[in-house]
C-alpha cells in the first residue's frame, strides 16, 4: 500500500501550543486529525484548583501536576516517555496516595522541574563529548 502523505503538513498542524496532530491509515485511506487542547482541559488534566492568597479576593493556582509549560521546559521532556519519566511519575503517584505530596504552586514546579532540565543537559553533554555527531554527508 502506498500513501502520499504530506509529513510537513502533519508537523505544521501540530506546531502550536498544546496542540496534537495523528495520521492513520485503513484501507488505503489516510485520515490526518489535528486539534488542541484547551486551557480549561489542561487545567482539569494536571488538577489545577483555585486558592486563596489571603489578599482579598486573589486567588492563586495550585495543582498535582505540572502545567503543560512547565513540563516543556524540565528535563524529563525528551520528546518521548522515559525510564526516568515512568519512575518521577510513580514516585508522584505514590506520595500523593500516602498523603506525603501536595498540590504546588507554579513557582515550585518550575524551581523542581528545573533541577531535572539542568541534570538532563549534563547528561547530554556527556553524551555529545563521549559520541560526537559524525558528518556523512
Amino acid at each position: 500500500m502506498e500513501s502520499n502523505v504530506d509529513l510537513n503538513r502533519i508537523v505544521a498542524a501540530a506546531a502550536g501550543d498544546n496542540a496534537f496532530a495523528w495520521c492513520s491509515a485503513t484501507s488505503g485511506n489516510v485520515v490526518l486529525t489535528t486539534g488542541a487542547l484547551s486551557a480549561q482541559v489542561l487545567d482539569a488534566i494536571v488538577g489545577v484548583y483555585k486558592v486563596y492568597t489571603g489578599k482579598g479576593m486573589q486567588t492563586s493556582d495550585v495543582s498535582w501536576w505540572p502545567k503543560a509549560h512547565t513540563w516543556a521546559a524540565s528535563g524529563l521532556n525528551c520528546g518521548h516517555w522515559t525510564f526516568q519519566c515512568e519512575e518521577w511519575f510513580r514516585r508522584r503517584c505514590d506520595g500523593i496516595l500516602a498523603g506525603t505530596m501536595r498540590p504546588r504552586k507554579p513557582k515550585d514546579w518550575q524551581s523542581g522541574m528545573r533541577l531535572q532540565a539542568s541534570a538532563t543537559k549534563s547528561v547530554l553533554r556527556a553524551m555529545d563529548d563521549e559520541y560526537p555527531a559524525s558528518d556523512s554527508t
